[in-house]
């Protein structure tokens, strides 16, 4: 048997979930669960279920009586998932409640057992099963001041808990396994020192170069969503984390990408001339489009109407093979003059095919000189890291001009995956778009953002 308080909050047992009757009783249970096995006053439990926002507290005309209804109710679903009604002993100790359970048998409660065991002891298994129970929020469809607060700091509990992994991770040598997890916790909990996690990564990973990137990343998210950057001691802590000595050769000058300065490269590194980054696609656009592009005026419509309504992020266009993706991708390419990458040119599938040829193609469009100075493109640009240093360079080009920045990508569901298609941003910076193709039942994975499917 269990108690639930992890996406959703119930008793699941042998039979099933035992689904409890309201959104109040199920507070009941959660204010005696997150404290098992230590008596919690009728007081307390009155405060917790009927703050004064709460649409249940009119209908309790008279609390303590109320209280004992509930204990009965949730007696009984104990009960039915094969544990003891008992265990909710309400007499021993007048006017207190008690939930007289192992604290194991509570998600939470196990998750935090498991979780702290591992942050002691850096056993990355105990880690692995602890986090493999947080299945969902917590405390989800529960109101009230009570249940904010509760939620909030189970929430922030477990940003703790997961830094202390990230770092065991990382201690390991686990690098990569920390930055894609990481790309998705920042999403909706960007912090300090998740910035500093991932910039620590990222060294250990040789991947200095995108830093920048990572640290504007992390600044615009917080002040999305908290109002706020990041301390001015974090970001030097991640200057000075991300230094590397530099080896005893000519360097060639250091450049500013959105902000910051990027380490120097030794000359002479291995570089790629832009004119032989690009793939010519005339080999593609010439073949699907030599009899024209009709009857599809309200696809178009459609991806318009939808990157419009966005301020960035991917549109992705499903659809069974043979039914026009390439021609449709074709036709933005050549008609709109947007940059754009095909899976059916040569080896155009791979991760370093697809952003060479993106990377060129931006590089030329938009000038790119601090990136390609000579009009040699450096080869950490053809990484996931690296276009993104190369995106955002963009993205900063194209707001000047007042212009969106629209990549087109055709054939996602044959392209080599890492984190996206082609190594493509898990998020876009603000004003850049794909509009990509993908057959249909082979979507990509999902992305942060904003994000449509026509």
């Amino acid at each position: 048997m269990e108690i639930r308080l992890l996406d959703g909050v119930g008793i699941r047992g042998d039979l099933g979930e035992q689904k409890l009757k309201t959104r109040t009783q199920e507070c009941m249970l959660a204010v005696l669960a997150l404290s098992p096995r230590e008596p919690v006053s009728v007081g307390m439990l009155i405060d917790c279920l009927w703050s004064p926002d709460n649409p249940e507290r009119r209908q309790a005309r008279k609390p303590p009586s109320t209280i004992q209804t509930y204990a009965k109710h949730i007696r009984a679903a104990l009960t039915r998932a094969g544990g003891d009604g008992a265990w909710l002993d309400g007499r021993s100790r007048p006017g207190f409640y008690l939930l007289a359970i192992d604290p194991m048998l509570v998600d939470y409660q196990r998750f935090l057992i498991l979780a702290e065991a591992a942050q002691q002891s850096r056993d990355l298994d105990r880690f692995e099963e602890a986090f493999a129970l947080w299945r969902g929020a917590p405390l989800v469809g529960l109101g009230g001041d009570w249940a904010d607060r509760r939620r909030e700091d189970m929430a922030a509990r477990y940003r703790t808990l997961k830094e202390h992994h990230l770092g065991a991770l990382l201690d390991s040598g686990h690098a990569d396994r920390v930055l894609q997890e990481l790309h998705v916790l920042v999403e909706h909990h960007p912090t300090d020192e998740f910035l500093l996690i991932g910039v620590r990564a990222l060294s250990m990973l040789g991947r200095n170069i995108a830093v920048p990137a990572w640290m504007d990343r992390l600044t615009t998210l917080m002040r999305q969503i908290y109002g706020a950057e990041p301390l001015p001691g974090t970001l030097a802590r991640a200057q000075h984390a991300a230094a590397l000595p530099l080896p005893p050769t000519t360097l060639s000058p250091a450049i500013a990408v959105h902000g910051h300065t990027v380490a120097p490269v030794p000359a002479g590194s291995a570089a790629v001339a832009v004119e032989n980054a690009v793939r010519e696609h005339r080999q593609v656009t010439d073949r699907v489009l030599s009899k024209g592009f009709t009857g599809r005026e309200w696809v178009l419509a459609e991806i318009d109407e939808r990157l419009a309504g966005m301020s960035g992020g991917y549109v992705w266009v499903e659809g069974d093979a043979g039914v026009g993706k390439t021609a449709l991708a074709a036709f933005l390419v050549r008609e709109r003059g947007w940059v754009g990458h095909f899976a059916g040119v040569s080896r155009g599938a791979t991760v370093r095919v697809g952003l060479q040829n993106l990377v060129g193609q931006l590089v030329r469009r938009w000038a790119l000189e601090d990136i390609a100075p000579g009009a040699m493109v450096p080869e950490w640009a053809f990484t996931p890291e690296g276009f993104d240093v190369v995106l955002h360079a963009a993205a900063k080009r194209a707001r000047v001009a007042g212009s969106p920045l629209v990549l087109v990508v055709d054939g996602a569901d044959e392209a080599e995956v890492d984190g996206q298609p082609w190594g493509l941003p898990f998020v876009l910076p603000d004003g850049v778009f794909v509009v990509g193709t993908y057959r249909t039942g082979h979507p990509p994975p999902r992305a942060g953002g904003g994000q449509a499917v026509v």
